[in-house]
């Protein structure tokens, strides 16, 4: 009988691993849920990220649907490489100041009873109120690394922990940069991009399909 004891040479702990994107046509997708249906409640989504370069503009978190509106989410970092939160297509943050490339770094987005923040490895780097649209789920896929329909807008370099929470708004001003992986706490609906393998972490444990390579 065989048996697999450790997954050494590929043994980090839990957390301390990333996906690797090419930049060329690499994504996850995730079947769409209930879960990413924030309607007009609170929400955080939030990663590690490692660009290796701005391009064309790199969709981290892609929620939208095939007309690229409908009252749905685009968290990416744009061809001039700040970070933005897209909102039925409109923008509703934007940085002043560059995702540094090259470097770790935490990116966020949360909204807190219809106000929205940006923010970058724990200073926060937008805002923006009357935030009462109601967010509907994806009407297909949600797409990490790349555009709603996995054809562009492909992420160059690594993400890693990436958490979906709804219902909670975990950043609401300045906070310190976590320094350890991030968990399934409550209200976690997705938790990707921190194992030896594609595995969901939260207790919905969806489904992840690769695209690319």
């Amino acid at each position: 009988n065989l048996t697999q004891g450790t997954f050494s040479p590929f043994s980090a702990e839990e957390g301390k691993w990333s996906g690797s994107f090419d930049g060329t046509n690499d994504y996850l997708s995730i079947p769409t849920s209930d879960d990413f249906a924030f309607g007009t409640g609170d929400y955080t989504i939030e990663a590690w990220v490692f660009l290796n370069s701005t391009g064309s503009g790199q969709h981290i978190y892609d929620g939208r649907d095939n007309s690229a509106t409908s009252a749905r989410l685009l968290f990416y970092v744009t061809s001039a490489g700040k970070l933005r939160l897209l909102q039925d297509n409109t923008t509703k943050g934007t940085s002043t100041d560059d995702v540094p490339l090259n470097s770790w770094v935490h990116i966020a987005v949360c909204r807190s009873s219809a106000t929205g923040y940006l923010f970058m490895n724990g200073a926060q780097v937008a805002t923006w109120s009357s935030d009462t649209l109601s967010i509907l789920k994806p009407s297909s896929n949600l797409y990490i690394g790349a555009n709603y329909s996995g054809s562009g807008n492909y992420t160059s370099g690594f993400i890693s922990n990436l958490r979906v929470l709804k219902g909670t708004a975990l950043y609401t001003g300045s906070y310190t940069t976590p320094t350890s992986p991030l968990t399934a706490i409550t209200n976690t609906k997705l938790l990707i991009c921190c194992s030896n393998r594609l595995r969901d972490k939260s207790t919905s444990a969806h489904a992840v399909t690769v695209g690319g390579n």
